[in-house]
């Protein structure tokens, strides 16, 4: 299992997000995982505020780990690992990375560089915390600079 996007059912975080659409909340949780040999497949869901849940699938195996078919790391995440994802170029910067958000202060974060459309449209980067998930995203997108901290994650009761 990805340390840094860890899959449990019933596994929630909850993020402050602020763009040029305002200050939004957040939350994402796992619903299913199923395990099948070297493939987990999980079910999740999101929603901004008290808005609709989206679901979305996020699929890990021996290669990468996919959110909706689009690689979010590769597996194992290596330094200088590169690739490409939905028309932007990423990077894996650093596995020593830290990260302080109103959720906790963390280190050892793989920190993944953004280059939005290939650089073209901005910059930006993701950190995830080992045993947590992502914790930060900051884009600096020429047309909507965004930044996503985490408030909270744990397991939920029911």
């Amino acid at each position: 299992m990805a340390e840094h996007f860890p899959l449990q059912a019933g596994r929630f975080w909850v993020y402050d997000s602020e763009s040029s659409r305002g200050r939004r909340r957040v939350r994402v949780e796992v619903v299913s995982v199923e395990a099948d040999g070297a493939v987990t497949r999980a079910s999740g869901r999101s929603r901004v505020g008290e808005g609709p849940w989206l679901e979305f699938s996020v699929v890990e195996d021996a290669a990468s780990l996919r959110v909706e078919g689009v690689v979010e790391f590769p597996l194992p995440p290596l330094v200088g690992a590169a690739w490409d994802a939905g028309g932007d170029a990423l990077r894996v910067e650093s596995l020593r990375a830290r990260a302080e958000v109103p959720a906790g202060n963390f280190t050892g974060c793989l920190r993944v560089v953004v280059l939005i459309a290939g650089g073209d449209s901005g910059t930006g980067e993701r950190l995830y915390a080992p045993g947590v998930g992502l914790v930060r995203e900051t884009l600096s997108d020429e047309g909507d600079p965004s930044e996503r901290v985490l408030i909270s994650y744990g397991m939920s009761d029911g």
